[in-house]
C-alpha cells in the first residue's frame, strides 16, 4: 500500500471521528451548496463560487493529507475564501441583471457560507490559541 493511499485512509478515518452533525454539515450543507456552483457557472455567482470551491479544495485537500486528518487549521483558508464570496453573493442579491434563480442561489450560498464563516472564526481562534489536535 502506498504512503499516499495510507494518508487517504487516515484522513477518512479522521473524518469519521468528527461528530455526526459536523459530517452532515460538511457533506450535506456546505458541500452540496458549494458543489452546486459547478452546475451554475452560467451565473456570475455560480462562476465565482466554482472558483472559490476549487481554491478551498486545492488548499485544504493537501492539508488534510499532510496532517492525515481534520483539524481546526482547515478553517483558516475558509475565512480567506468564503468572506469575499459572501460579500460577492450579497452584492448579487441586489444586482439588477441577476435572474431570480441566481438571487435564490446567492441567498443560499450567503446563508450556508456565512454560517460556515461563523464556525470558521471560532475554529481559527481555537487553532491560533494552540488547539492543534487532528480528529
Amino acid at each position: 500500500m502506498s504512503a499516499l493511499w495510507r494518508r487517504f485512509i487516515a484522513s477518512n478515518q479522521s473524518f469519521m471521528r468528527l461528530p455526526l452533525w459536523v459530517r452532515v454539515w460538511i457533506l450535506g450543507g456546505l458541500g452540496l451548496v458549494n458543489a452546486a456552483a459547478l452546475l451554475l457557472t452560467h451565473w456570475p455567482t455560480g462562476y465565482w463560487a466554482s472558483w472559490a470551491l476549487a481554491a478551498i479544495i486545492a488548499i485544504n485537500l493537501p492539508m488534510v493529507l499532510i496532517q492525515q486528518g481534520y483539524s481546526r487549521a482547515l478553517a483558516i483558508p475558509h475565512l480567506l475564501v468564503w468572506i469575499p464570496l459572501c460579500a460577492y453573493a450579497a452584492l448579487r442579491l441586489t444586482a439588477t441583471e441577476a435572474s431570480d434563480g441566481e438571487r435564490v442561489y446567492a441567498a443560499l450560498l450567503l446563508a450556508v457560507n456565512g454560517t460556515s464563516v461563523a464556525f470558521d472564526l471560532f475554529d481559527s481562534w481555537r487553532w491560533l490559541r494552540g488547539d492543534r489536535a487532528v480528529a
